[in-house]
């Protein structure tokens, strides 16, 4: 079975019985619509691409991921937002096109190791560079995207029928794996934050007291 069935089999079974509630909080999305988008997403996985020419396009890869980031661009608020957000997506893409340069078959490995492992690194990237689970995530399709477009421009176009494919399901996979990382990691710099700003209000008082 492809990983990407387990994954969002997994996810789904977890949605059902209301784990995770935590991370659906971070992204604004209520335990039940996060259940109908997971089996909507499962369900795409069976349409067929959109073809524009030598184009191949995923609903479940890229329209379905797509339509979930204008949910998210309202975080884009500020020139910093901006310049985290296009520091990101640059990286984003160099990092994959340096992992291709160490193996030709980059992300298009199926092998699951390799795509969790690489899965955790770019959530590391993303989320390190933007601080917000919202853009990274929007980051995140967009680079792994841009990168998919470019690798074929550089290596494959010139071969007479070569197709390119957007949002295959190596990368949905690995977008999959690396957003739920970042809203890891977000949750875990969250309570820090809560901890320390209490740490420090209790400082405070006994300061005043004194």
């Amino acid at each position: 079975m492809e990983l990407i069935f387990i994954l969002l089999g997994t996810l789904i079974i977890l949605s059902l019985f209301n784990v995770g509630e935590i991370f659906y909080k971070k992204i604004g999305l209520k335990n039940y619509v996060v259940t109908i988008f997971l089996i909507l997403l499962l369900l795409s996985l069976f349409l067929p691409n959109i073809i524009f020419d030598n184009i191949g396009i995923t609903i479940s890869g890229v329209i379905i991921p797509f339509l979930l980031c204008f949910k998210f661009l309202k975080e884009l608020n500020s020139k910093r937002a901006y310049l985290s957000f296009f520091v990101s997506v640059l990286v984003i893409i160099t990092s994959v096109m340096l992992i291709n340069i160490l193996d030709e078959k980059g992300l298009n490995n199926i092998n699951f190791t390799f795509i969790f492992f690489y899965g955790i690194c770019l959530a590391i990237l993303a989320f390190s560079i933007n601080k917000n689970s919202k853009i990274s995530f929007i980051s995140l399709f967009l680079g792994l995207n841009l990168w998919n477009l470019i690798y074929f421009l550089i290596k494959f176009n010139d071969i007479p029928g070569n197709m390119l494919l957007l949002g295959s399901r190596e990368i949905l996979s690995v977008m999959i794996i690396s957003n739920i990382f970042v809203l890891l990691f977000e949750i875990i710099v969250d309570k820090y934050r809560i901890k320390k700003r209490a740490n420090k209000e209790a400082i405070d008082e006994k300061l005043f007291e004194k």
